[in-house]
């Protein structure tokens, strides 16, 4: 419309209208480049960086093709960081760089408040105790409860003061054996065979991605893919095809 306003104009007025109609086209050509500028600005998850996320490395080969789909659907680009558990925790806990953890039993959020949980549950765990004389849970207040480093439900739910803490599991049950603590805790899919006595069941408990508040636009996108893949079927089939070693699918 702008372009035929300025053609009459040129006829009717003669010679002057060539710089009108030079100039109608110089405002379209930036109109042009502004709203390409603008399209830039308003998508920042398509040009973003990748979000940083904390990736125990017992489970990135499980979680990478889950979390690979997932993320692709919402245009949302991510980067693997590799670490203990332990290690893990840490960088939630002190590195701004890092963006959010692939992996965190749900609960995350009272203790790092920064942190949510993006969408429902990407799966359950169960969380098994054994004790050195086969004693009923919950311990006794006096008793230490020996937990793998990095899970955070022992430091939720259990006395500070009482946790013995070690880094992998043939060292826990050592402690165990030693007397050095009174129980051990272990966590397991639970959709695997329950462990036998004298392991005891205490919990079951969700498992989220969890991502810093501040990555708001990649949040959303990351739910409404998430419900589009639940609405459709492939959620489940996708947590059946690429978590079931891992976690048990959410129903």
């Amino acid at each position: 419309m702008l372009i035929s306003i300025l053609h009459i104009s040129t006829l009717d007025k003669g010679s002057g209208q060539l710089r009108f109609l030079h100039t109608g086209l110089s405002e379209v050509r930036s109109m042009k480049w502004a709203g390409w500028w603008l399209l830039f600005c308003l998508n920042p998850i398509a040009h973003g960086a990748p979000l940083s996320l904390a990736a125990p490395v017992e489970y990135i080969p499980l979680l990478r093709p889950f979390y690979e789909e997932w993320f692709a659907k919402a245009r949302v680009e991510f980067t693997f960081i590799p670490c203990t558990l332990a290690r893990c925790r840490k960088l939630v806990d002190a590195d701004s760089t890092i963006d959010g953890d692939i992996a965190r039993i749900s609960g995350l959020e009272q203790t790092h408040p920064q942190m949510i949980p993006v969408g429902v549950a990407i799966g359950e765990v169960t969380i098994y105790a054994q004790s050195q004389h086969d004693a009923r849970w919950p311990p006794a207040s006096q008793e230490l409860v020996g937990c793998l480093r990095g899970i955070q439900w022992c430091k939720r739910y259990l006395d500070s003061r009482r946790i013995v803490w070690f880094n992998d599991e043939k060292q826990g049950l050592a402690l165990l054996k030693h007397g050095r603590t009174d129980w051990v805790i272990r966590l397991q899919p639970s959709n695997q065979s329950p462990l036998a006595a004298p392991w005891k069941r205490v919990s079951d408990m969700e498992v989220y991605l969890y991502l810093n508040k501040s990555r708001q636009p990649h949040i959303a996108a990351l739910i409404q893919s998430q419900q589009q893949l639940i609405a459709s079927g492939r959620w489940q089939q996708m947590q059946e095809r690429y978590l079931s070693a891992l976690l048990t699918p959410i129903r």
